[in-house]
């Protein structure tokens, strides 16, 4: 009777372990908004800074403190002026260029909000901004 009374609580279970909610599952695979942890080395900003340039085609430097506080950043043109300070005949004012760090299987990735430019920063260590 104990026997009996043992499976049948162990089948009731396991069937109410199948049932729970699938919201548990944490889909990995899905970019969520990122920040650089603080032991990242100069290797990584140094990166950093190749992947924005190839993104703009124009050279960049940032800081060490870029990412640390915000997922995102925004990188302006920079416009050629005359002499006198009046901007260049023919230089555009673009909107900035923004771009977003995330996190995808605990890899950073780079990418260009509004554009189909991604890179990943495989000599960052970032975490969730959340």
């Amino acid at each position: 009777m104990m026997k009996k009374l043992l499976c049948l609580v162990c089948v009731f279970s396991l069937s109410a372990c199948q049932s729970a909610p699938s919201a548990i599952v944490v889909n990995v695979n899905k970019p969520i908004p990122a920040l650089f942890t603080s032991n990242n080395t100069d290797d990584c900003y140094q990166q950093l800074s190749l992947r924005l340039a190839e993104a703009i085609n124009y050279p960049v430097h940032v800081s060490p403190t870029v990412f640390s506080t915000a997922s995102t950043m925004s990188l302006e043109s920079v416009v050629q002026r005359n002499a006198d300070g009046t901007h260049k005949e023919g230089q555009s004012l673009h909107k900035p260029n923004q771009f977003k760090l995330e996190l995808v299987r605990q890899q950073c990735l780079l990418t260009q909000v509004n554009k189909q430019w991604q890179s990943s920063l495989p000599l960052c260590l970032c975490q969730s901004s959340h």
